[in-house]
């Protein structure tokens, strides 16, 4: 069985913040389980057959990811004089030693799996978990509602890869999550330099989640990601978006819908163009030819209006991010991720990966206990 939250464990809402304990993390040990899925993906890694299992070299670096352990090599030592934990992981002495030297596993997480193999081991995983969370729940629309959040992770000192971010003034990356809005579970991540512009990463992460299967239908997400060409592009996709209206936004006449005819009639020549075209259509012929910003603005423009008309009711159709993000925030200050030093982007994107695929791969093995809930309820973000 999966451990119960313990007293350590702070709650907020729905949400239990997972951050494990030692003891806890051996209990661990024997109760995750790998999906066949991703063992195959684990062991397609290796060109012979490797001397320890990957799965228990896998499942040794996911609990450390959700546990209270600050470096891999604390983490290591720890596990040393816990046989029994390593027994539990899969690990069998081989030349009578039981665990390969600390070396294996930060070859694994940074080479063997590495920034190149990252984000295929997430898609792998999410592909295998996610049907088995909407069967346990029987709800086939899990993961349709997401939510679009991020957090800086603070660089270490003299690492050059790191860039200085206005709005949380310090030098750090960018650890940007599409959330399950009904969950908490992942639906998928990306981690930039912190000097991006984060209203570019939101339609990346969207479109590479409909790859995995994951169609999501509602967006909710900061004022920071609301850039006219994500919000296009969004709107192509089919997506219902909720975010707030910023005190510093006008809505300009240089894209209204009088504006945007005017810029359609100019186009005639084009093959595609139609008289008489219906309001969507003439969106959705110039978002795909050249105007997609100019469309953007122009949907926001019409929040703008909808916010003026009945402030009280737009904001509570954005207020479940707010509630959400709250948690998340909770789960992103307590998850360890911050307080680990690592340097580079490439060790950074490898952290949070698997921080991100442990998350997952919990998720599944509480549905696979056959308790209705607990990955709602227990899973977090």
């Amino acid at each position: 069985m999966l451990p119960e939250p313990t007293p350590n464990h702070i709650k907020y809402g729905k949400w239990s913040l997972i951050n494990y304990r030692p003891d806890e993390i051996e209990l661990l040990a024997s109760a995750i389980t790998v999906p066949s899925k991703v063992q195959r993906f684990l062991s397609s890694l290796y060109t012979s057959y490797p001397q320890y299992p990957p799965v228990a070299i896998f499942k040794f670096l996911l609990l450390f990811t959700i546990s209270t352990f600050k470096h891999l090599t604390s983490f290591y030592r720890w596990a040393l004089n816990h046989p029994q934990f390593l027994r539990d992981l899969g690990f069998r002495e081989s030349y009578d030693v039981l665990v390969p030297s600390y070396k294996t596993f930060w070859h694994f997480m940074h080479i063997r799996i590495g920034k190149e193999k990252i984000h295929e081991l997430f898609s792998v995983t999410i592909q295998a978990v996610l049907p088995v969370i909407r069967k346990a729940h029987k709800n086939q629309n899990i993961g349709t509602r997401a939510i679009l959040d991020a957090t800086p992770l603070t660089a270490t000192t003299h690492d050059s890869e790191a860039s200085y971010n206005g709005h949380y003034e310090k030098y750090c990356y960018l650890w940007h999550r599409l959330i399950c809005a009904d969950t908490g579970i992942p639906l998928q991540f990306s981690v930039t330099t912190g000097s991006i512009h984060e209203g570019h990463i939101g339609p990346a992460l969207v479109l590479r989640a409909r790859l995995n299967n994951v169609n999501i239908k509602e967006l909710w997400f900061d004022m920071k990601y609301a850039f006219g060409e994500a919000l296009a592009t969004y709107w192509l996709l089919g997506i219902t978006t909720h975010y707030r209206i910023s005190a510093s936004w006008n809505v300009s006449q240089n894209y209204s819908w009088s504006t945007l005819q005017c810029v359609y009639y100019k186009l005639w020549k084009n093959d595609a163009y139609r008289i008489n075209a219906s309001y969507n259509y003439v969106l959705k012929f110039l978002a795909l030819h050249g105007y997609l910003r100019d469309v953007g603005i122009h949907l926001r423009n019409l929040r703008i209006d909808e916010y003026l008309e009945a402030s009280d009711s737009y904001i509570e159709e954005v207020s479940l991010r707010s509630g959400i993000e709250a948690s998340n925030g909770y789960a992103k200050r307590n998850s360890g991720i911050k307080e680990r030093e690592f340097r580079g982007l490439k060790h950074v994107l490898a952290h949070v990966g698997f921080y991100e695929v442990g998350r997952l791969i919990l998720a599944y093995s509480r549905c696979r206990e056959g308790v209705n809930g607990v990955a709602t309820n227990k899973i977090g973000s």
